[in-house]
């Protein structure tokens, strides 16, 4: 996969921070082989469906994926 999709709905917010954590070969939280990013959308449009497409390259620090444990 290139991108992380999802659909976001808010009624005041207006900006959110996506973090997606990847729990690496061991599965294990906090094994010592965790990659994550987070990032910051500002101006987000209120009470509306926003439909965000992330490409993985906007997340520099999730050097893996294939583990992908949490998003916050």
């Amino acid at each position: 996969m290139e991108f992380f999709h999802t659909d976001i709905w808010t009624a005041d917010a207006t900006e959110i921070r996506i973090k997606l954590v990847d729990f690496g070969p061991d599965w294990a939280f906090d094994g010592g082989d965790d990659t994550e990013h987070e990032i910051t959308i500002s101006d987000i449009q209120q009470n509306t469906w926003l439909s965000l497409d992330i490409p993985f390259t906007d997340l520099p620090r999730l050097t893996a994926r294939s583990n992908i444990a949490q998003f916050i």
